[in-house]
C-alpha cells in the first residue's frame, strides 16, 4: 500500500483511481457493492477508493477536504451538485468501510489518530446539517488512543454494515473505551 498520509487522497491507489474519474456515475460505481456480504471484509484498496469517492461527493456538496487535488476539483465541478441518492450512497459506503475493512485493521495496527480525524471530518462534511470543520481545527477534539480506536472498530463491526455512522457514534465508542469525557 503506497500510503503516506491519512487523507483521502494521500495514497497511490486513490490517485490512480481519481485520474480516471470521468462522471458522477463513476463515483456511484465506486460507492456501490460494499457490504453485500457482511461476512466478507472489504480489502484496503477498495476501502481507500470508497473513502476517496465519498470525499469527491463531499466536494460536490461544497465541502472539499484539505489537500484534494486541484485537477480533480475542476473535474468534479463539471459533474454538478451531489444529489440525495449519491450523498446517501457515500454515507452508506463509508459506514461499510468503518464497520469492516482491511483498511480499518491496518490503521488500528498503527497510530490511528490521523485516520480517525480524517474520517470523522469526512462524515461531518457528508452531513449537510452539520457545519464542516477543517481537519486542523478538530484535531484537539479527537481521541488519540489506539485502544479506543480499536474498540470503536470492534463495536462498529458488530453493527449492521448499513447503519449510519456519525461523529456521535465514533465519539461514543472512543469515550467508552478511553474513559475520557466526550470530545464533541
Amino acid at each position: 500500500m503506497g500510503t503516506w498520509g491519512a487523507g483521502g487522497f494521500e495514497n497511490d491507489t486513490v490517485l490512480d483511481w481519481a485520474a480516471g474519474l470521468a462522471s458522477a456515475e463513476d463515483l456511484h460505481a465506486a460507492l456501490s457493492g460494499l457490504g453485500e456480504d457482511p461476512t466478507q471484509e472489504n480489502d484496503a484498496d477498495q476501502a481507500q477508493r470508497v473513502i476517496a469517492a465519498a470525499e469527491c461527493v463531499a466536494a460536490m456538496m461544497g465541502r472539499p477536504a484539505d489537500g484534494m487535488p486541484e485537477d480533480l476539483m475542476k473535474r468534479l465541478a463539471s459533474f454538478g451538485a451531489a444529489g440525495p441518492e449519491l450523498r446517501e450512497a457515500a454515507r452508506n459506503a463509508v459506514s461499510s468501510v468503518l464497520a469492516g475493512s482491511e483498511l480499518m485493521d491496518l490503521w488500528a495496527e498503527d497510530d490511528p489518530a490521523a485516520f480517525n480525524l480524517a474520517v470523522t471530518s469526512l462524515i461531518d462534511r457528508l452531513n449537510p446539517t452539520l457545519p464542516a470543520e477543517s481537519r486542523k481545527s478538530s484535531a484537539a477534539k479527537m481521541s488519540r488512543r489506539p485502544a479506543g480506536f480499536a474498540m470503536a472498530t470492534s463495536i462498529l463491526r458488530t453493527s449492521s454494515p448499513y447503519r449510519s455512522i456519525n461523529r456521535s457514534t465514533i465519539s461514543t465508542c472512543s469515550t467508552a473505551c478511553s474513559g475520557a469525557t466526550s470530545p464533541v
